[in-house]
């Protein structure tokens, strides 16, 4: 299956609403028409989507967030729309994918909100967003908050624990997400990990990590961990995230970061006598 941009749809959209020809289209985007033209059903020039998407994003035409909405009114009533934030594109979805470093190992990683998708991918040029509809009724699911149990997972499989890594929690744990379908839970960024790399190291007790994680607004990733989970996956539509779009993202992000820090000094010093440090924990 072949998961590609919807192009012509897209300029088509974008030149009825603002009454523009393909042919001044093409002009203010530096291509020619009949190159715009040849490109429009199966688009392969970056440069050319980075010019058509931007020009359209800084029209306030804002196409992403436009065709999200449609899509959620018109998914089915029994499933949920999920999205994958993808730096180089995607061949085929495999539930082996992603490193093995990643917050739960290997996995097909997806969001429950667009915006952190973008997120995930703010910083890198040429990149986008599959939204897929997923049907996850008959699916083997675990799920975690932002407590404890996550934190230690999360520590685990990004290589902070390698000293704990025999300790009969950190097994129970792992058999607890043993063969599982689908792991559900709060997504990590960059910020987030410094704290739980603070808490692995013995800096910060489990108390003040959490109420500083907390902050975050990321919401849920969810990690598709088998064949039967890859299999309730529905490609729906493939996003491109212009330069402009990412700018704007990554100042929401900065502005998120400097909460996260802001909560973490605080909760330092309002949580500092409760909790427990990482020896004792493990």
């Amino acid at each position: 299956m072949k998961y590609n941009y919807d192009l012509k749809g897209d300029i088509t959209s974008f030149l009825e609403s603002i009454n523009m020809n393909l042919e001044d289209f093409a002009k203010n985007i530096g291509f020619s028409r009949q190159f715009l033209s040849e490109q429009m059903n199966d688009p392969s020039n970056n440069e050319l989507l980075e010019q058509v998407y931007d020009f359209i994003y800084k029209n306030k035409f804002l196409l992403n967030e436009a065709k999200n909405e449609l899509l959620i009114e018109t998914k089915s009533d029994d499933s949920i729309l999920l999205y994958h934030g993808s730096r180089y594109g995607l061949e085929s979805i495999d539930f082996k994918g992603s490193k093995k470093n990643a917050d739960f190992s290997n996995g097909f990683y997806l969001s429950l909100s667009l915006d952190s998708a973008i997120n995930f991918v703010e910083d890198i040029k040429y990149s986008s967003v599959y939204v897929f509809e997923a049907f996850l009724d008959d699916l083997d699911i675990i799920e975690f908050k932002c407590d404890e149990e996550w934190m230690l997972l999360i520590c685990y499989f990004r290589g902070y624990l390698e000293e704990y890594k025999n300790s009969p929690l950190i097994k129970k744990l792992l058999n607890k997400i043993k063969d599982k379908d689908l792991i559900i839970a709060p997504i990590a960024d960059n910020k987030m990990y410094q704290i739980l790399g603070s808490f692995a190291s013995g800096m910060i007790s489990s108390s003040v990590a959490m109420h500083s994680l907390s902050a975050s607004r990321l919401g849920n990733q969810y990690v598709f961990k088998s064949k039967k989970g890859i299999s309730r996956l529905k490609f729906l539509s493939r996003f491109y995230i212009s330069t402009s779009e990412r700018e704007d993202v990554k100042k929401e992000s900065k502005e998120q970061a400097s909460l996260i820090s802001s909560k973490l000094n605080l909760a330092k010093r309002i949580y500092k006598k409760e909790g427990k440090f990482i020896e004792e924990i493990l």
